[in-house]
């Protein structure tokens, strides 16, 4: 197989095996402009869009560098949201699929136990929530002897969110000469004093909606129908924002009524909840979230054709947010604007509507996306997470459990254990399968392929 060279450097050949077969084969303005400078050691501050591929960006050069199996955490990425962390975690775990590196996620609304065991294994790349990290931190529980880089993603959002005493705290503690990169959709100045000493800065301008996305508006004064109407057939995914929760939750109950599966998404929502609705729409399972503009950053969705603005957004900035969450990686999609006539009136509806097509009804819109051309999906399991009928009250340890995984697989092909009461948890870093049953101790153990991994 022959490998593409990017500018003018060349990923290492199991890094570039997985970009094949991601159908990974271009990189983005972001990731062109950033990754050679992240390569030579700078500091860095890029800023880029929504959709950009800003995980990428940093995930590449920290994964390029990594010696496989070092056993020790190299890199730290702080993310603003769970779901956020949670998605830099797989995302990891697929682009680092032939380089047998540990990685773990921290954040709360997890198995706190799950999470030291996960530790225990001195993953190289940790990913997770600044609450949850820095007591961890705190507690001694992440080695950073050996910390070769920290990220701060969505670094603006951070802020927003209230993170910044956490991040500050974070990075006081971490060692001298550590590479500090941020990525944010927007410029914030208050930032740049978080680096130590001097910086890069890359800025992809996003001062107009992705050129991919074409723009509607609709005049209206029934939302509820009109939305009704426009997502009564559509065959991919489409997001609908409202700035209140109670109109999220509202609409969704009204799409039900018409039968158009949709949930409604907002912080109010417990970390369980989010994170299901998130995986049903991954999975093709619901077909429309109507969400605030919590879910305007960060979250990677796919095969999202429509986003649908009810109102006017906060401003041009949200509303550019918004659209980003459509067209990911050169594809094509569409926005549409749902409008009463005071709005349409406003300043900020006069300035939105500048740039978009009237529209009638959805016949005029015509909408045929070409949905992204990525997939961050792999054809085949390269990381695979098993669970074996045995736990401590089968007086069960880790040495057990890697005994009798040896006898079947090579031990560098073990990753993470965890054990549970009843269970226990094996990851494994490379392709193979388990056969349904193992000795362990005299006696068979049940074992099954388990899909829902314990950040």
């Amino acid at each position: 197989m022959v490998y593409t060279s990017y500018m003018t450097y060349t990923f290492r050949p199991e890094l570039q095996e997985t970009m094949h077969h991601l159908e990974y084969e271009n990189l983005t303005p972001v990731q062109k402009e950033s990754i050679p400078l992240f390569l030579e050691g700078h500091d860095l501050y890029v800023q880029a869009g929504t959709g950009a591929g800003k995980t990428a960006a940093f995930l590449l050069p920290i994964l390029n560098q990594i010696t496989p199996l070092e056993r020790k955490t190299r890199a730290l990425i702080i993310a603003p949201t769970r779901e956020l962390a949670a998605q830099i975690k797989t995302l990891s775990d697929r682009f680092s699929a032939y380089l047998k590196i540990h990685t773990a996620c921290m954040i709360g609304g997890k198995k706190y136990n799950h999470q030291l065991n996960m530790l225990k294994q001195h993953p190289e790349i940790i990913t997770g929530t600044a609450g949850r990290l820095l007591d961890l931190i705190r507690q001694g529980l992440i080695e950073l002897d050996d910390l070769r880089w920290v990220v701060l993603d969505e670094a603006d959002m951070l802020l927003s969110l209230g993170q910044r005493q956490e991040v500050s705290a974070i990075l006081e503690t971490l060692p001298s000469g550590i590479q500090t990169v941020m990525y944010s959709a927007t410029m914030d100045e208050s930032l740049t004093s978080l680096f130590p000493g001097e910086y890069r800065s890359v800025v992809i301008s996003e001062t107009e909606v992705n050129p991919h996305i074409k723009q509607y508006y609709i005049r209206t004064d029934q939302i509820y129908e009109d939305l009704a109407h426009i997502l009564g057939e559509l065959p991919f995914g489409c997001i609908v924002f409202f700035k209140r929760q109670s109109d999220c939750i509202k609409a969704a109950k009204a799409l039900h009524t018409k039968e158009i599966h949709a949930e409604a998404y907002h912080a109010g929502l417990k970390q369980s909840r989010r994170e299901q609705i998130i995986q049903n729409f991954s999975h093709t399972e619901l077909s429309v979230i109507c969400a605030t503009d919590a879910a305007a950053r960060g979250l990677d969705l796919p095969d999202v054709g429509l986003v649908v603005h009810c109102g006017l957004p906060f401003d041009m900035e949200t509303y550019i947010h918004r659209c980003g969450r459509a067209a990911h990686q050169g594809g094509t999609a569409y926005s549409v604007l749902l409008l009463n006539d005071e709005e349409l009136q406003s300043e900020t509806g006069q300035a939105l509507i500048s740039g978009c097509e009237q529209a009638a009804s959805l016949s005029e819109m015509d909408l045929k996306p070409d949905l992204p051309v990525f997939r961050p999906e792999i054809p085949f399991p390269f990381v695979n997470m098993y669970s074996i009928s045995a736990g401590k009250r089968d007086h069960i340890r880790k040495a057990d459990i890697v005994g009798a995984l040896c006898e079947l697989i090579p031990f560098e092909d073990i990753g993470t254990i965890f054990i549970d009461d009843r269970y226990t948890d094996v990851q494994l870093l490379s392709d193979k399968t388990l056969p349904e049953k193992i000795k362990i101790k005299g006696k068979i153990r049940k074992i099954k392929l388990n899909d829902s991994l314990p950040f």
